[in-house]
């Protein structure tokens, strides 16, 4: 696969990523690029995360601090924002 073809899958990917195309229209455009025998479509599909194949960590497993934060929308428009906040024991 050229270098001009994954470039244009990930441009593909941003604008997933970034609402300015449905997922539908990635694949679909994806799908259509195929260079040498080696679909793009592949490639496409090992940048989407695999949400099915992760692990999952107990709150209460000993190796980590897990705890909700509140804290002000980075634009300041939306009020307060909750996130899930992780890090490493000790």
């Amino acid at each position: 696969m050229t270098e001009s073809t994954k470039q244009h899958v990930f441009d593909l990917y941003d604008d997933y990523c970034h609402g300015r195309i449905d997922r539908r229209g990635f694949f679909s455009r994806a799908a259509a690029l195929t260079v040498g025998g080696l679909s793009a479509l592949a490639f496409a599909e090992s940048l989407l995360p695999n949400y099915a194949a992760a692990e999952t960590v107990s709150p209460s497993d000993k190796r980590i601090q897990a705890s909700y934060v509140d804290y002000d929308s980075p634009g300041g428009t939306s009020g307060s924002m909750r996130g899930y906040f992780v890090r490493p024991a000790g």
